[in-house]
């Protein structure tokens, strides 16, 4: 099994993106980048900010967890109605060597 993500669908803070842009990165998120990346397979098309982004050494990141395909619209809708900001971000495919994809 591996995963595939799709970056345009992953919630980001207002105004991360321009602090990232402006270059506001702890070395730690460097080291991240350098760690994960030979792992991970990221398309060409995914923006240099949502790379950095996406290895973020400032937080613990976001709570990921996994529900039937079919379930998680309805558990998405319930989260953002309670106040959370939750989104379905990517989903299990087949793999053999246990992947991660992170596509536009």
């Amino acid at each position: 099994t591996g995963v595939r993500v799709s970056a345009s669908a992953v919630p980001v803070l207002e105004g991360t993106r321009e602090l990232a842009l402006a270059g506001y990165f702890p070395a730690g998120s460097r080291r991240n980048r350098e760690s994960y990346e030979p792992d991970i397979q990221i398309d060409e098309q995914v923006a240099e900010v949502d790379r950095m982004v996406f290895c973020d050494a400032q937080t613990s990141g976001g709570l990921l967890f996994s529900v039937p395909g079919e379930k998680a619209p309805e558990l998405v809708s319930k989260l953002v109605a309670a106040g959370e900001m939750a989104a379905e971000v990517g989903e299990f495919i087949e793999s053999d060597s246990g992947k991660i994809e992170i596509v536009p």
